[in-house]
């Protein structure tokens, strides 16, 4: 963004860069000159932020469901490290790549025989323990429990979890 003002040494107003702007006699009052003035030191500020209008708009719009509050508070945790983005929410449904055994269940002589992707739901979020980090509990559709699970180690949508399968290339 080219800026219009830049910084005026005396006082507390900023300028127009281009004085060729200026017509001399538009301004015959002091009311008027202080108008302009004030305007220019408003521009000023905005040019400050370094951001677009199309781009204070989104931040606007994005804002606008949360109320002043609640932002300042989330920014304070974020600044003090205390801010933690989950990936879903719990009970959202993820999905999982189960170990497939030879005769359907792991027993003591069973053999893993491939993998499968299976939809899980999402129990409970436990965050802390020796990472400070999130982890998530679920159960898949196959009654199976799994504990302690990082992002990475569940997918969001089936097509993922089966790309994964697909790039170790050891699926039945």
């Amino acid at each position: 963004m080219e800026r219009l003002t830049e910084e005026k040494q005396l006082g507390p107003f900023a300028s127009l860069k281009d004085k060729a702007e200026a017509v001399p006699g538009v301004f015959g009052t002091y009311d008027c000159f202080y108008a302009h003035e004030v305007a220019v030191t408003r521009l000023k500020e905005y040019e400050d932020t370094g951001l677009e209008p199309r781009e204070i708009a989104e931040v606007q719009e994005a804002m606008a469901p949360i109320p002043f509050g609640r932002f300042h508070d989330i920014v304070e945790a974020e600044r003090a490290g205390r801010l933690v983005l989950l990936p879903c929410k719990v009970t959202d449904t993820v999905y999982i790549v189960e170990t497939v055994f030879e005769n359907g269940k792991q027993r003591k002589r069973s053999k893993p025989c491939g993998e499968q992707v299976v939809s899980a739901q999402i129990d409970h979020v436990t965050i802390g323990g020796t990472t400070g980090k999130p982890v998530f509990d679920l159960c898949s559709e196959t009654g199976n429990w799994y504990y302690a699970l990082e992002p990475g180690e569940f997918f969001l949508s089936r097509e993922e979890a089966e790309d994964t399968i697909a790039k170790r290339g050891d699926h039945t």
